[in-house]
């Protein structure tokens, strides 16, 4: 079991889950420190209440979580159990670098929506990505081939760990 401080995007029951007795809770994380993003967990067994309400008191706060699970094993599916949560006083919004909204000149054109700490980019007409704002400077995106790091240069800059640059079109 590893630790991992993370940004709770989604938490909640699931009718249809199996992983454990009722009720099956589902948690959407983030780590701050890169290595997943927007991963689901289940909460183990004996502790889906509790996890679930300090999920609820994380995003109603915007405070991170220090959760104790194994790493993530596979893109988008909740495989993994998180055995331990912790509500954290560490903020988990803040402002970015640079106003990520709006159109970015790539080697095609991107339209990115910021809603919270949650990334939407669009590159039409080829692709949607998802990704989340891990702090001030650093972003984290799943494109449906690979997951990106990037960094946010002032005043209008993304250097993407692929070594792409993309520039936001005033």
């Amino acid at each position: 079991m590893a630790f991992f401080s993370c940004i709770v995007n989604e938490v909640g029951p699931a009718a249809d889950g199996t992983e454990t007795s009722a009720p099956v809770i589902y948690i959407n994380l983030t780590d701050t420190g890169g290595s997943f993003a927007n991963q689901w967990f289940y909460a183990a067994e004996g502790s889906q209440a509790q996890m679930l309400s300090v999920g609820l008191a994380a995003m109603n706060t915007n405070r991170k979580v220090e959760v104790g699970a194994d790493p993530p094993n596979a893109r988008g599916v909740p495989s993994t159990s998180v055995t331990r949560m912790y509500l954290t006083l560490l903020p988990a919004l803040f402002q970015p670098a640079i106003d990520l909204n709006g159109l970015w000149q790539t080697p095609l054109k991107a339209i990115i929506s910021v809603n919270g700490i949650s990334l939407l980019i669009e590159i039409p007409p080829l692709t949607t990505a998802t990704g989340t704002i891990v702090n001030a400077s650093d972003i984290v995106v799943s494109f449906p081939d690979t997951t990106l790091t990037g960094k946010l240069q002032p005043p209008s800059t993304i250097a993407w760990s692929n070594g792409t640059v993309w520039h936001k079109t005033p």
